[in-house]
């Protein structure tokens, strides 16, 4: 009863508040949906030219070429949910979680936006920390204005709890020798008009309101 509160409080949390991006949830995002840094101009755009709160940001993801390709039509929900949680906190979820969430993505109770939302506003522990580190790499990479998404994924991916981690990932960004497209490109060509409006988040407020209502009284 306890865990099925928490996590109703989670998506409370994650579907209810209009939230300001700032660069560290910018930063959670990118690491969650596409497992690499942010590059320094989608950063930027997502931060100052897009005027979206986090929640229409988290959403936003969902139409570039980048998610699509990452997660293509038909991808299993279970697989989705693995990836994510492989991609924030270097590991698989536990079995109830996985059924919990798979149950409630598939049948549409939350997005698979809300989802991200909700993981990376609950993590503690080990988790935290390896996401504070990945966030602080991250930051570092946009801030050196380097655009190179291979590189971007690189760096991300040697990046644990161990602080010693972190100091690698940012000598590897160090050693780079500046920026550039690495191939992958960034996002901000495809962004002008990809996002959904915020009808859309009122209707999905008001679903997982019931969803909230329904888990605290069962």
């Amino acid at each position: 009863m306890f865990k099925k509160i928490l996590l109703s409080l989670l998506l409370l949390t994650a579907v209810l508040s209009a939230t300001a991006p700032t660069q560290e949830s910018i930063t959670k995002l990118y690491v969650a949906t596409f497992d690499r840094a942010p590059d320094a101009s989608g950063l930027a755009y997502w931060l100052n030219d897009s005027g979206l709160t986090l929640e229409q940001i988290a959403m936003s993801f969902f139409d570039q070429k980048e998610t699509q390709e990452k997660y293509p039509s038909g991808t299993a929900t279970s697989l989705f949910i693995e990836t994510v949680y492989a991609n924030l906190f270097n590991r698989a979820p536990d079995a109830k979680g996985l059924e919990y969430w798979v149950a409630e993505l598939d049948s549409g109770n939350i997005s698979r936006s809300v989802f991200i939302l909700a993981v990376i506003n609950g993590a503690l522990g080990d988790d935290a920390v390896i996401l504070d580190n990945k966030t602080e790499v991250g930051l570092y990479f946009a801030k050196k204005g380097l655009d190179d998404t291979d590189l971007a994924k690189k760096v991300m991916a040697i990046v644990t709890a161990d602080p010693q981690s972190v100091v690698d990932a940012k000598k590897m960004i160090d050693g780079s020798g500046g920026g550039g497209d690495g191939g992958g490109g960034t996002i901000k060509s495809q962004l002008l008009g990809k996002f959904q409006n915020i009808s859309g988040v009122r209707y999905e407020a008001l679903n997982i309101h019931y969803l909230i209502l329904k888990n605290l009284t069962n």
